[in-house]
């Protein structure tokens, strides 16, 4: 029996240690993925500064173009023939330029909400990555568990077999020895072996 027990704690042994090497390995998939988010991030968090920056810088130059316009038309500059611009004329070309400023802000403005959208979607994707890492890990951390819970009560089982064993050896070798010279010293050794070989194993 015991050297069953110790053969299945062996090959329990064996499946912890695949174990904790499959566990290993998922994990440094786990760190993996963990510095390519982090990378993901950082590049995103730099093309948003980029694009916050061409932003204003756009609206900068509408607004630097908008106040040259206005000191012209003020200004009564000949604009076409040398005749000056018509109150009409003038509106007419206010309204130009505010729809232009507008139709240029609202396409940089749906550029950026679309290469955020993309950006999201993939650190979503990595977020989907990393909580799958992280159940697989939970669930190798309880398979190894286990084995190590039954790896140890057999092992304990085994050695206070042999302990046993041991005991009821000596005890035995006390009867010989001592049922050949004194019945009385036999009976006094023999109360103590029988108690000995009982003990429980801690």
């Amino acid at each position: 029996q015991a050297s069953t027990v110790l053969s299945l704690a062996e090959k329990w042994i064996q499946q912890i240690e695949g174990a904790e090497a499959a566990l290993h390995q998922k994990m440094m998939e786990l760190e993996s993925d963990m510095e390519q988010f982090c990378k993901i991030k950082g590049y995103l968090e730099e093309e948003l500064d980029y694009r916050k920056q061409a932003l204003d810088q756009a609206y900068m130059r509408i607004q630097e173009l908008e106040a040259t316009l206005y000191n012209a038309l003020q200004q009564e500059t000949v604009i076409k023939f040398g005749e000056l611009l018509s109150d009409k004329q003038q509106e007419e070309l206010r309204t130009a330029v505010e729809k232009l400023r507008r139709q240029m802000l609202r396409k940089s403005r749906e550029y950026d909400c679309q290469i955020l959208q993309e950006r999201m979607e993939l650190l979503q994707q990595a977020h989907q990555r990393i909580r799958e890492l992280e159940d697989k890990t939970d669930i190798q951390k309880t398979t190894i568990s286990g084995p190590s819970r039954k790896v140890s009560v057999s092992i304990r089982v085994s050695l206070s077999c042999r302990f046993n064993l041991m005991a009821l050896h000596v005890s035995g070798c006390l009867l010989i020895g001592f049922n050949s010279q004194n019945t009385s010293s036999f009976q006094t050794l023999q109360l103590p072996c029988a108690m000995f070989s009982l003990l429980p194993l801690t």
